[in-house]
């Protein structure tokens, strides 16, 4: 039998759907969708309309206003040599102080002199996740002027904390030509709101700097981790390296970035408390970025479901990991979803799978579901005309998921 057009399934459906859901409220929010931007063109000129204040504040804050803001801040810390280091910073509005991230132009390494390897399991929170640095790891041949200008990031400050200027370089050092990226994942690099977080500041960095891809290194001693495979994927321009793959040589980098840390960028849970941050939608950095990651696994021409499509994100705790926010009647709500007989649905747990398969599950997904933390991030890889139903523990309010449903054009339903 055909099922009817999406347009006429019976309100009672619906109904049914949301009060039988989690034994939840009704209290319900909606936030409206927006038309995708192919169908109009933002500025001046017969083609387009003009820009709102609104919509010119937000692109300052998330858009390609925030790249220009980063180019146009440059703060030159190490001159005079034949090295140099420049660093680009920004304030957020939630934020006291700006941050940066810094661009280093023939700056050596001594590997030796970076201690800490990396192993499979994750190490305690704090530093024992990140190399430690003898003094003279980090040297160039320039001098130091305005370096307390600048507020290192903490994990960035611990490896320039070792730095030597007025430094000649070493003829024995090895060349590592182009743009390498040393990237110093978030301490929860296993979360997908954290790690989304280090991932749209590379696209960030790298709008600044101006390429698509640079050689990364994963700077730090955790584990490969979930994100291994969209790290190597979508941003490196070859396989990942760790700092043991240079083997104790001394490097000199051509041009090399230390990152822009997650506390420095547009995902960060500040934001969620501003409320002029909840008065933007469809921001072209995360679009951007969604779609770098799409394309990268070969997911982004792909058509949105033609029924609706629910997915329920599970999370399960296991003898590893003694996760919260699980679903006490977790039966209750399979056999309700079940019920919406002019759906697809899917009853999922991410955990366990590939992050190819997680993300093309997402990518069919018209309704997604889960309660908070439940690898609600992958929203922003969702069909076209996606929404996030995230349900709520009673003593959370946060709204990270409301911004990113709302950055990526999608439509937001929290639930209690």
């Amino acid at each position: 039998m055909q099922s009817s057009p999406p347009d006429t399934v019976p309100k009672t459906k619906y109904e049914a759907l949301q009060s039988e859901n989690l034994r939840l409220t009704s209290q319900l929010t909606f936030t409206p969708s927006h038309p995708p931007p192919s169908q109009y063109k933002l500025g001046h000129g017969s083609d387009s309309f003009p820009l709102t204040s609104t919509t010119e504040s937000c692109d300052s804050r998330f858009g390609t206003g925030l790249i220009e803001s980063f180019k146009n801040s440059p703060i030159d810390i190490c001159t005079g040599g034949t090295s140099k280091l420049t660093c680009y910073g920004h304030k957020h509005p939630f934020n006291s102080k700006k941050q940066f991230f810094c661009i280093a132009q023939n700056f050596e390494i001594d590997f030796n002199k970076v201690k800490g390897t990396h192993g499979a399991k994750k190490n305690s929170r704090g530093n024992e996740q990140y190399h430690s640095f003898e003094r003279g790891a980090v040297k160039a041949d320039c001098e130091k002027v305005g370096w307390r200008d600048v507020g290192f990031e903490h994990h960035t400050n611990l490896a320039l904390s070792s730095f030597i200027d007025n430094s000649p370089n070493e003829n024995s050092a090895e060349i590592e030509k182009g743009i390498t990226y040393l990237l110093m994942r978030d301490e929860d690099m296993e979360n997908a709101f954290h790690s989304t977080a280090d991932f749209i500041n590379m696209e960030i960095v790298h709008g600044v700097v101006g390429v698509e891809r640079s050689k990364v290194v994963l700077f730090d001693r955790q584990p490969d981790g979930p994100y291994y495979e969209l790290i190597e994927k979508v941003f490196s321009e070859g396989e990942l390296r760790r700092s043991s793959d240079f083997q104790g040589k001394t490097v000199k980098f051509e041009k090399l970035i230390f990152h822009l840390e997650s506390p420095a960028g547009i995902i960060f849970p500040k934001i969620g408390q501003n409320q002029k941050s909840l008065e933007c939608y469809n921001s072209i950095l995360w679009r951007k970025y969604a779609a770098r990651v799409l394309k990268a696994f070969n997911l982004y021409d792909v058509k949105p479901p033609i029924v609706p499509s629910l997915t329920l994100i599970l999370r399960e705790r296991t003898n590893e990991k003694n996760i919260g926010r699980v679903l006490d009647n977790k039966s209750e709500v399979i056999n309700t979803i079940k019920k919406c007989t002019l759906c697809d649905t899917k009853i999922v747990d991410l955990a366990g799978m590939s992050y190819y398969d997680q993300i093309k599950i997402i990518r069919s997904t018209n309704v997604l579901i889960g309660v908070h933390g439940a690898g609600l991030m992958n929203i922003i890889f969702a069909a076209e005309e996606a929404v996030l139903v995230e349900i709520h523990p009673h003593y959370r309010q946060d709204r990270h998921f409301r911004v990113a449903s709302r950055m990526s054009g999608k439509v937001y339903m929290p639930m209690r």
